[in-house]
């Protein structure tokens, strides 16, 4: 299941061509789950997130676990609350 499925009508809706295959997969599979006979399929969609050390990893920077919850500590407790 590709771009290969998609119809004129479907493409002139949907501009997928700057999208990687496993994504354009994914969109498909939900597309035709959500046409199908009232039931979803899951649609499983890899997450290619870098963990927080990983994005300032090339700054030189550690932070040890207990420094990192007690800035979490700090940042979260200004929020409101409900």
């Amino acid at each position: 299941m590709g771009t290969e499925m998609l119809t004129a009508h479907a493409t002139t809706l949907l501009d997928l061509s700057g999208l990687p295959a496993p994504v354009v997969q994914n969109i498909c599979q939900l597309v035709e789950s959500l046409k199908g006979n009232g039931t979803i399929v899951p649609v499983i969609i890899e997450s290619k997130r870098k963990s927080l050390a990983g994005m300032y990893d090339h700054l030189g920077i550690t932070i040890s676990h207990d420094e990192f919850k007690v800035l979490q500590r700090e940042a979260w407790s200004t929020f409101p609350c409900d």
